[in-house]
């Protein structure tokens, strides 16, 4: 089996999706609490900001597995 060297770039790249999703809950976040006398739309960017909050820790667990393997490689 060939082990592949872990790519920088893939980390970099899951950096940035990170960064675009906390933007993204984040606009989400303050739409919600503008419309609160909304219910309907506050509801939908509610579960929205949901969606990205689990998006984002996805995000984070793989930028975790990534970053050990290019750590491990290090060494």
């Amino acid at each position: 089996m060939i082990n592949k060297t872990p790519d920088r770039s893939e980390l970099i790249e899951l950096e940035k999706k990170l960064e675009g999703i906390r933007k993204q809950k984040a606009a989400a976040h303050q739409a919600a609490t503008r419309s609160l006398f909304r219910e309907s739309e506050s509801a939908h960017l509610l579960s929205l900001y949901e969606e990205l909050a689990r998006t984002e820790i996805e995000l984070l667990e793989e930028i975790r597995e990534a970053s050990k393997k290019i750590i491990f490689h290090m060494d």
